[in-house]
């Protein structure tokens, strides 16, 4: 029933199976970049490439992503604050399994917050330790940071523990804001103050739209306390590939290398592609990203529109990812989503992206990484 509906992923099967174009879960309908496809086809055919791969990654792609994070964020790295990882979800577990072996309890998330970070710690903790929510500002204040809570939940009190990993999704999914260079140096600093983990999901570092700019601490240090987590999946449109990097201190990499490995075993042989890709074509991911940055924007200017017009929804200022909030009047987020679905489109309920899911947020989300046609059918719908 709709009703038991509980992530994205959920709610797109039920679109899919019914034939209803959908705009909750977020996956890029824009095709990998020829050349890297053509690069892999290469590779497949390569005869010493399909043994077990190096724990911590191959040399050539930990290279690649050095001089990526270069060439990309003019950030100075080396090879060994690079670990390969199974997506940006491998990171976030083995992080989230590191914190745990050095006996961490305490598990704070930024909120709004993604949904799948939820169920990864309570695979991890858990139902017996509370997830730890730090809510941000409302949506008025464009979700500003609450720093006074912030810093009570990270030092703890005389009933609280003190925060042993705090995890911030950065730009955010679901709202798409993006933290100021100040906002960020605070938190690491923060962090660091009351020896807290801080972990970083840069999934969408590469998908930041102007004005805004990404910052990321790595920028101008490598804290043995910070872990970034990014991937490819979005911006290359290669969800199925499974490979990413985290990166932090080298001493903390070597730790989270030996955590990773008996979970992920290694990283695809798609790390090679993804290397011969970034060291020969720059220029191209550089062309990529632009096209599929402008068709995001594109589809978030045309389907927020519809829907506030067709429902009288209103749409809330977007900075990065490929994701837009709305608000709806509804009595509830799921008579917001059925809304949307009598006119044959799916949408996430906001409720999703808050703690304990609470039947009413007074949002919805969409992702806006489809194709031209499906936004234009997904228009015709709203206009019926």
């Amino acid at each position: 029933e709709l009703e038991d509906l509980k992530t994205m992923r959920d709610i797109n099967d039920y679109c899919v199976q019914r034939g209803i174009p959908s705009l909750a879960q977020g996956m890029i309908e824009l095709p990998p970049p020829l050349a890297l496809r053509k690069i892999t086809a290469e590779t497949a055919m390569q005869e010493n490439i399909h043994t077990y791969r190096a724990r911590i990654g191959e040399k050539c792609y930990r290279t690649a992503i050095k001089d990526l994070v270069k060439q990309e964020y003019n950030t100075d790295i080396e090879i060994d604050n690079v670990l390969a990882t199974q997506g940006v979800s491998s990171g976030i577990v083995s992080t989230l399994a590191l914190v745990k072996e050095r006996g961490g309890t305490q598990v704070g998330i930024i909120e709004p917050l993604y949904t799948y970070h939820i169920f990864q710690i309570r695979r991890l903790y858990g139902n017996d330790v509370p997830i730890r929510y730090v809510p941000l500002g409302s949506a008025d204040s464009g979700f500003a940071p609450n720093w006074e809570d912030i810093e009570n939940q990270l030092k703890g009190s005389e009933d609280q523990a003190k925060l042993d990993i705090l995890i911030v999704c950065n730009p955010s999914n679901p709202t798409g804001r993006v933290w100021t260079k100040a906002e960020m140096q605070r938190l690491v600093a923060l962090t660091k103050k009351h020896d807290c983990v801080l972990l970083l999901d840069e999934c969408y570092s590469d998908m930041v739209w102007e004005p805004s700019v990404h910052y990321s601490p790595i920028e101008d240090s490598l804290e043995d306390h910070v872990i970034v987590a990014r991937g490819f999946s979005k911006v290359l449109g290669c969800q199925s590939w499974r490979v990413g990097y985290a990166i932090s201190s080298s001493a903390t990499i070597a730790e989270l290398m030996r955590v990773q490995d008996p979970i992920y075993i290694c990283v695809p042989f798609l790390q090679h592609s993804l290397a011969s890709y970034f060291s020969g074509h720059f220029e191209d991911f550089q062309n990529h990203k632009k096209v599929l940055g402008e068709l995001i924007q594109s589809n978030w200017k045309a389907l927020s529109k519809g829907l506030e017009d067709s429902f009288g929804w209103k749409p809330l200022q977007t900075n990065g990812s490929m994701y837009g909030m709305l608000r709806h009047s509804e009595k509830t987020d799921m008579d917001a989503v059925k809304m949307a679905l009598s006119k044959n489109i799916g949408v996430c309920p906001g409720s999703m992206f808050f703690a304990d899911f609470p039947e009413h947020t007074g949002f919805v989300r969409i992702h806006c990484g489809v194709s031209k046609e499906k936004t234009k059918t997904i228009l015709d719908n709203l206009s019926k």
